[in-house]
């Protein structure tokens, strides 16, 4: 409620306001990356503002100069490898040497046809994290264990980052969320453990794009957005894009959380967002994709082991009511129809669901 109060307006305002924003119609980028959109023929239709900080050639040594003419050599022939469907995803570590070294690019492929092609600073010297090799898990044998996997995965993602704060964020049947594990670092006070927070905090607009994508990073909450430049009047689709800006709404948020930077990685079972890891940290700090993909690997580690636990629980659930009830269907077919069957129903029933009484109506 603070974040409404301070904006000014009622909750209802507020609520819809969120679910009517296009987030992945935004416009712009976050400062810690340059991009390149193409058409489905390879043409540069939009590119950062900011694209000549990572990349340049003699040819073109402003922004709009790209503009309407193909990309750079060495980053079309990633672009001929990535998929065709909408969501496929290239990531080539150190594919490129920038204006002040390596770069990394992030290939994804809009439902235009087209593609986001993303640079950021590349980070592949970085010795990996041993964590971030586990890349089986045993699903848990009952809730007690699911718990303890949950903590471990916290602790993992803690000691990868290196972040200030990580918990598990699980979404309730009525999409509320609540906190069942956090790990923070030894100078951190205050704890988020137990705590639910309703729907809205994460709208269903912000629900569908980390459907789509194995994490959302923001690098500084406080950092201006880079514009893109473009042939049309027309916002680029950047539902896949890693660097798409954050909300405002979002923004003011992490600030009154005394948070800078934020990362998500969404844990998805049956096309359904089941929980969210998120890292804090109160300073702004980027990670390299080379690190962003362990997370990920780690993530879908604990995702299929936590997706079997839930298929052998419905399937025991299903057993143990076929069990409990199979009286019930017997006696059903031995009388034919319910009303006669009543007699013998009305005692199941009253011991099964521990009741004073039973009416058929």
């Amino acid at each position: 409620m603070n974040d409404i109060a301070m904006l000014g307006v009622d909750s209802a305002k507020w609520i819809e306001s969120c679910e009517q924003e296009k987030l992945h119609l935004s416009g712009a980028i976050q400062p810690h990356g340059a991009l390149f959109v193409v058409d489905s023929q390879g043409d540069i239709t939009h590119v950062s503002a900011n694209i000549t900080d990572f990349y340049q050639t003699a040819e073109c040594v402003d922004a709009p100069a790209w503009l309407g003419g193909p990309l750079p050599t060495v980053l079309q022939a990633g672009l001929h490898r990535l998929g065709a469907a909408p969501g496929q995803r290239l990531s080539l570590i150190g594919a490129c040497e920038g204006r002040t070294g390596a770069l990394d690019v992030v290939y994804s492929r809009q439902a235009s046809g087209g593609a986001v092609v993303e640079l950021t600073h590349s980070g592949a010297n970085l010795t990996p994290s041993p964590v971030a090799h586990i890349l089986m898990e045993s699903p848990p044998d009952d809730a007690p264990h699911l718990h303890a996997a949950q903590a471990t995965l916290v602790e993992d993602v803690l000691a990868i980052t290196g972040f200030e704060r990580v918990f598990y964020h699980h979404f309730t049947a009525d999409g509320d969320g609540e906190v069942m594990c956090e790990r923070t670092a030894p100078q951190i006070v205050g704890s988020y453990l137990g705590l639910r927070f309703p729907a809205t905090d994460v709208p269903a607009v912000a629900r569908a794009l980390y459907l789509k994508n194995p994490w959302r990073l923001i690098a500084d909450a406080t950092a201006a957005n880079v514009a893109l430049f473009s042939t049309c009047q027309t916002p680029p689709d950047l539902t896949y894009s890693d660097l798409r800006s954050a909300s405002p709404v979002h923004c003011i948020y992490m600030t009154n959380m005394g948070v800078r930077t934020s990362l998500s990685l969404p844990i998805t079972i049956g096309g359904e967002l089941r929980a969210l890891v998120v890292a804090h940290h109160s300073e702004a700090r980027t990670l390299p994709l080379h690190t962003l993909e362990q997370l990920s690997a780690r993530v879908r580690a604990h995702t299929l082991a936590y997706s079997c636990y839930s298929s052998r629980r419905s399937i025991r659930l299903m057993d143990g009511l076929s069990v409990r009830f199979s009286p019930f269907i017997d006696a059903l077919h031995r009388h034919g129809e319910l009303e006669s069957a009543w007699m013998e129903y009305a005692p199941q029933l009253l011991e099964e669901f521990g009741a004073d009484g039973a009416v058929l109506c």
